[in-house]
């Protein structure tokens, strides 16, 4: 299990960082926890960017001669920080490490996380995936191995991380002459992002690149696999014609790549046209054997590399056939092809489960392979017309993948994702608002339980643990739509280093608690203030890095029907935060910003003279720069008392002189319908309008102004 996830703390917070980030003329610098590093935004490095995650040249403040890199972080992507702190720590020299990081003012008027790193004196060792290079010996492969993979790997198992970003492009020669590997970097985005699924095992190639998970260290070991086998060809085994180093050739689309997997399993397909050496083979095959459990150990690789005879086992496909079953436009030999097409298209899925047919192929593979799981109890549901609609459907269909392929990820609505990936899946719903509802019901139907009870026992699979640890508070933050709560909070629960997405933090890297009032601040004072100065991310950020919220505070943030307890609520945090990390620092800007919208406030209590002091009070205190006095005026328990006590005694009040006034008019009425004389009619009259002016003077202090 990946350490990100065992000892990163519910309550973590992200690593030391400045309280602002500078910017030279015409240059950035990083502000790290060591020291700074001018960055030139104009000096692109492509050579050490990857995907969204760009690197641009850098120096060491006071070092001109060494040459150094800094990558610029996108906001929106969670940092591997536990990594990164490990990483700085590593010895020996087979893996890129950080030298520094922390904000950055960047071009665009924004700040962003920058990390650090020596450049590399000979470059990448492979540029394009669809390209080639000159292929290693088998003597350079084997000294690769056991020079740079091999004390990596022990060391980030040793520290409980993983890597999840080993490829030909992600590795670099150290020297200039090109003999000596580094493995990059695998700190800038959360695990397996940046990972091609040619590199992923067929379980994780499954998944979305977001939903991949830390993983465990057989994932690093299938990586290196196949990049073993890039190295001593020279090229993308998937291509059978490729370029030159100058001519890129496309290689097959994923889906292709991922079918042909499951009908031979990757050794056959990756091998098929690409002979290698008896020594290399049994390498790769023991690398890439597809059942994790009979893949090699990095103990099995180091005795192998050591010189002992470890032999690789052979793998034998289980639920393939020689008869196929044509589905969804292709002819499935495997039970696990037909699967995972199944999950594609659960609406298709549901009907076609009904034919007797397929019903025989599939109840023969599941003997074949000697599953638990009897066919005709797991897809009963599916077999009552009419018993299900569309998301029915979708739910009945991932459940019964899951218990056929219990190895596969969870799939649901076109998301793939094992548990321990659920933290990158909570990211890009935040940016793709369609995916917040199919995250909401894969927590809510269950499939994430599910799938830990069917894998539970299974030591090598991603995120089992996390599931028992944390997916009940999910469950609980969802039920709430208050502020704090919501998807929002399983956001920030789950990642514990992500930087807080508000909207108002448009400009600004905020990545702990201390951040905020700053930021606030700075935002204050700004041209472009945003009408708000609180919103459900600040809410659902503060309570998921906080240690100790009153528990107050939390029912009045909960409360979806009270903008005022809301405000109050708003108004604690920020005290709390500013009395934990800033207490003799003032923020004038943010008490300015907070005495114009106090309104929903002031206008909860109900004596107009006692809203009018109120406002007083607020408008002395918005220029002194800090925010408990707020609370101290605006929600004091004796004003709330007598406020309510002396509505509720000019309620009775009220309530007597109305039914008064009742009866002047009943007899009002009485008098007309029975004609007394005009001097009666005058006295009830009189009467009345003494009675209602009297009722208008001891109400006035509690109309609306």
């Amino acid at each position: 299990m990946d350490n990100e996830q065992k000892k990163a703390p519910e309550k973590a917070s992200p690593p030391q960082q400045p309280a602002a980030a500078t910017k030279a003329p015409g240059k950035s610098v990083l502000q790290g926890v060591k020291g700074t590093y001018p960055v030139n935004p104009e000096k692109h490095l492509p050579e050490y960017s990857s995907l969204n995650v760009k690197a641009y040249e850098a120096t060491v403040e006071g070092d001109k001669s060494t040459k150094s890199f800094v990558l610029i972080c996108p906001k929106e992507h969670s940092p591997r920080i536990s990594v990164l702190k490990a990483a700085q720590n590593y010895t020996e020299k087979g893996l890129m490490r950080p030298i520094d990081w922390g904000r950055i003012a960047w071009k665009d008027g924004r700040e962003y996380l920058g990390i650090a790193f020596e450049q590399p004196l000979g470059g990448r060792v492979l540029e394009d995936l669809n390209k080639t290079m000159p292929p290693l010996s088998e003597k350079d492969v084997i000294d690769f191995v056991k020079e740079c993979a091999l004390p990596t790997l022990n060391f980030l198992q040793k520290n409980q991380i993983t890597h999840r970003r080993i490829n030909p492009t992600n590795l670099y020669y150290a020297d200039e002459k090109k003999k000596k590997i580094l493995i990059g970097e695998a700190y800038s985005n959360y695990a397996g992002f940046a990972q091609p699924a040619l590199f992923e095992s067929i379980e994780s190639s499954m998944c979305e690149p977001y939903g991949r998970g830390p993983g465990t260290v057989q994932n690093d070991l299938y990586s290196l696999g196949v990049t073993i086998l890039f190295l001593v060809l020279g090229h993308n085994p998937l291509i059978k014609k490729p370029g030159s180093n100058d001519e890129a050739v496309a290689t097959p689309a994923e889906d292709d790549v991922l079918y042909d997997r499951l009908q031979k399993g990757t050794v056959s397909a990756y091998l098929a046209n690409n002979p290698v050496s008896a020594t290399i083979g049994t390498l790769v095959k023991g690398l890439l054997h597809d059942v994790a459990e009979e893949r090699w150990t990095l103990q099995q690789l180091s005795d192998w590399i050591s010189g002992k005879n470890i032999v690789a086992k052979e793998q034998k496909l289980r639920g393939v056939t020689a008869k196929a079953i044509e589905y969804s436009g292709r002819e499935h030999y495997a039970l696990r092809s037909l699967i995972h097409a199944f999950a594609q298209t659960p609406g298709k899925a549901a009907e076609v489960m009904r034919s007797e047919e397929l019903d025989s192929w599939m109840q023969e593979r599941l003997h074949q392979i000697g599953s638990p799981i009897t066919l005709s109890d797991a897809t009963k549901p599916l077999k009552i017309p009419g018993a299900l609609g569309a998301s029915g459907s979708e739910i009945k269909v991932s459940k019964l993948c899951m218990y056929i392929d219990p190895v596969s990820p969870i799939r649901y609505k076109g998301m793939n994702l094992f548990p321990g990936g659920l933290a990158g899946c909570l990211v890009e719903c935040h940016k793709n608002g369609e995916k917040k509802q199919t995250i909401n019901e894969i927590i809510s139907q269950n499939l994430i339980p599910d799938w830990k009870t069917i894998n539970g026992k299974n030591k090598t699979k991603s995120g089992v643990k996390i599931v028992d640890r944390i997916f009940n508070k999910l469950e609980q933050f969802l039920k709430y739509p208050g502020l704090g709560y919501g998807i929002e909070r399983c956001l920030y629960q789950l990642n514990p280093y992500i930087a807080c997405q508000s909207r108002i933090f448009d400009k600004h890297y905020v990545a702990s608690l201390k951040d905020i009032l700053p930021a606030l601040e700075d935002v204050s004072k700004g041209k472009n203030k945003k009408d708000l100065f609180f919103d459900r991310h600040i809410a659902a950020f503060i309570m998921a890095r906080a240690k100790d919220v009153p528990q107050q505070t939390v029912k009045e943030l909960g409360n979806n029907n009270d903008i005022s307890a809301n405000l109050v609520g708003a108004l604690r945090l920020l005290s709390y935060i500013q009395d934990a990390y800033h207490p003799r620092q003032k923020f004038t800007g943010i008490t300015s910003w907070l005495s114009k919208h106090t309104d929903p406030i002031i206008e909860s209590y109900h004596n107009r003279n006692r809203r009018r002091n109120l406002r007083k009070k607020v408008d002395s205190i918005a220029s002194q720069g800090h925010i408990k006095p707020f609370i101290d005026i605006l929600d004091n328990p004796l004003e709330r008392e007598n406020d309510s006590r002396e509505f509720f005694a000019v309620r009775q009040k009220f309530s007597a002189l109305d039914q008064s006034l009742s009866r002047l008019r009943n007899q009002e009425k009485a008098l007309k319908s029975h004609k007394h004389p005009l001097e009666n009619t005058i006295t009830v009259l009189t009467s009345a309008l003494i009675m209602f002016l009297a009722l208008m003077f001891t109400f006035k202090e509690y109309f609306l102004s």
